[in-house]
């Protein structure tokens, strides 16, 4: 699998991409507690959402670890794959990888920042057959520090069994040459969860 950088390998499209930021309802609270504290005292946390968007010939993908060490940094990666075999045209921001770490159906971590907004330039990638493109967190466009086990609120989760899923957000297919119609405004396109477990 080809891993590509963002600037060097894409070229700026033809126009300015609306801004999309998935909206998170605050709801259920979360199963983890914060270490030490009162049992009976639980964060509320952000609902994940799935999206069921799909674009025809394009696989995504998760890369992360088993398990996270409290306090040790881990890397996170999104891949997409052609899998037709003819070339795929897509559109996409120019840091389109998010990651979830969810406890239960709670978001207790995001890799973007509290009201980070991407950049509005799209980018325009073509996958030949098989060819994939895979983009990571920590990610200089982005200065939050990499997962290390610590909620969005600061506090050390418990140790035991997370989830995690990857997120590319604002990809879509390229639109026709000629087309006056604006870019789409799509959801993100989800991985599958895979299981992360946290241990001290």
């Amino acid at each position: 699998m080809h891993k590509f950088a963002l600037t060097p390998t894409l070229s700026a499209a033809r126009y300015t991409l609306p801004l999309l930021l998935s909206a998170a309802l605050i709801g259920c609270q979360s199963s983890a507690t914060s270490e030490g504290g009162p049992q009976g005292e639980r964060p509320q946390h952000p609902t994940y959402e799935r999206s069921d968007y799909t674009i025809p010939c394009l696989e995504v993908a998760l890369d992360a670890p088993d398990e996270v060490k409290v306090g040790t940094g881990v890397t996170f990666a999104v891949s997409a794959t052609n899998t037709c075999e003819e070339p795929l045209k897509l559109e996409h921001i120019p840091t389109p990888q998010r990651f979830f770490v969810l406890d239960g159906d709670q978001i207790v971590w995001d890799s973007w920042p509290a009201g980070a907004e991407p950049s509005a330039v799209a980018y325009e990638l073509t996958l030949g057959p098989g060819e994939s493109a895979s983009w990571e967190f920590p990610s200089p466009d982005f200065g939050k520090a990499p997962f290390s086990g610590i909620s969005d609120d600061g506090t050390a989760l418990a140790e035991g069994a997370y989830t995690v899923v990857g997120r590319l957000m604002n990809f879509h297919p390229a639109l026709e040459e000629g087309a006056t119609q604006g870019p789409p405004i799509v959801p993100g396109l989800d991985t599958e969860l895979q299981p992360i477990k946290i241990v001290r």
